[in-house]
């Protein structure tokens, strides 16, 4: 059983997009091509739920990194210059999991800024991919300071101490 939490500033949680249970997304590649998900109920009320912190729990294999890695990409690409950050405790896990599970998803297009570490998409939308967990020479919230973000999508947040999501919240601030 995993869980992920989702945080979105006030100004970007409240608008659906207006999409179907049956999304269709577009990838970032050469080609113009599409990634169609049929989402389960819990997947659909994750989809559509609009409050400011969003829980989604499942078993293992049920969708949820996949889900919230659509809903991720749909907001970048109908916000433009969104900035989002999507993580996990530890970086190997972050850039394993995460990154890659973003590019066989939304194809190689994405244009990776590896020594910042995001994702830029059309119109300047960023996401940034980070493992949460400080270095031994480094302030404890050393991965996130600095970064003003619209989202920011802890993958298994059991993992993460509880102190890191008040430091969090306080990072969501793009207007």
């Amino acid at each position: 059983c995993g869980a992920l939490f989702l945080l979105w500033s006030a100004s970007h949680r409240t608008a659906t997009d207006h999409l179907p249970s049956r999304i269709t997304l577009r990838t970032v590649d050469v080609t113009p091509d599409h990634l169609t998900l049929t989402l389960s109920d819990a997947q659909d009320q994750f989809w559509w739920a609009t409050a400011l912190y969003q829980d989604l729990e499942g078993a293992v294999r049920s969708g949820k990194t996949t889900v919230a890695l659509a809903k991720v990409i749909a907001r970048c690409q109908a916000y433009r210059v969104l900035r989002a950050m999507i993580c996990r405790w530890k970086e190997q896990e972050a850039y394993g999991q995460l990154k890659g599970r973003l590019v066989e998803l939304f194809g190689p297009g994405l244009l990776w800024h590896a020594e910042e570490g995001y994702f830029e998409l059309d119109g300047d939308s960023r996401i940034y991919v980070r493992g949460l967990k400080p270095g031994e020479e480094t302030s404890r919230y050393s991965k996130f300071a600095g970064l003003t973000l619209a989202i920011i999508y802890i993958d298994q947040p059991e993992e993460v101490p509880r102190d890191f999501y008040d430091a969090l919240k306080a990072r969501l601030s793009q207007p």
